[in-house]
């Protein structure tokens, strides 16, 4: 049961400030929650229908799981989503953990001002995809416990590294690290070797890569437009980049 109380608990965790007093996010849908149970995260409550719990059983008890068998009413009452899934769960804010030791041998997505929930999570989802675990956003990107940002990455969000820096500070620490990013006029990116280890810069989606970051480039590339498209979405741009660095 999902009682009137823990619903407006649930509805709360929609804005950062809340989820920051309480240490926890929001995760809905069968294929997130099942991500995320088999995530290092810590899972605080799951609440489903009881055809659910009892379709995923073995896993729930594998994971040591205990699930509150809710109505669809009452998810519906906690749900963001229009019409509710068959499961809600709430899980811990994970701690921000820089990975010195991955910086300084990888390569690191660093994203600089995105801020619409959409692309940051399949930016979060594509660098899944290309095994780049380590994320550092600078802190005017959206939280990536935002709700629509949790959708987005499918569970990827559950097998990545984030932290929100301010970006100079983080390209001050490991000044022995190339910083390259995308921009208007730089080099080919598809005859560009990527060095390693490196921070690959995404810019905003309307004004690219910031000024105060800009200043700490070492190597500037481009996706050359072929068509009359004005631009490239944020998101597709970093995977076209995520791709070319990781070949």
């Amino acid at each position: 049961m999902i009682t009137k109380a823990k619903q407006k608990l649930i509805q709360s965790l929609k804005v950062k400030k809340y989820r920051k007093k309480h240490a926890a996010f929001v995760v809905e849908g069968s294929k997130s929650v099942l991500e995320l149970l088999r995530s290092s995260l810590t899972v605080l409550k799951v609440y489903a229908l009881p055809e659910w719990a009892e379709a995923h059983a073995v896993e729930l008890r594998k994971q040591g799981i205990e699930v509150s068998l809710a109505k669809q009413r009452e998810l519906q009452g906690a749900s963001f989503l229009s019409t509710a899934d068959q499961v809600i769960a709430i899980a811990r804010l994970p701690e921000e953990n820089l990975l010195e030791s991955h910086i300084t041998k990888g390569l690191t997505l660093v994203l600089d001002g995105v801020r619409d929930p959409g692309n940051l999570g399949t930016i979060i989802r594509t660098a899944d995809w290309f095994g780049i675990r380590h994320i550092v956003c600078s802190e005017d990107c959206v939280d990536a416990y935002n709700p629509k940002v949790v959708r987005a990455t499918m569970g990827s969000l559950f097998r990545s590294n984030l932290c929100y820096l301010e970006l100079a500070d983080l390209f001050a620490r490991f000044k022995e690290v190339p910083v390259c990013a995308a921009v208007l006029n730089g080099h080919n990116a598809f005859e560009f070797k990527f060095p390693k280890p490196a921070f690959l810069v995404i810019g905003n989606e309307s004004n690219g890569v910031q000024a105060a970051t800009k200043a700490h480039l070492t190597h500037a590339v481009t996706i050359p437009r072929i068509g009359k498209a004005e631009s490239l979405n944020a998101a597709v741009a970093a995977g076209l980049l995520c791709a070319l660095a990781m070949k």
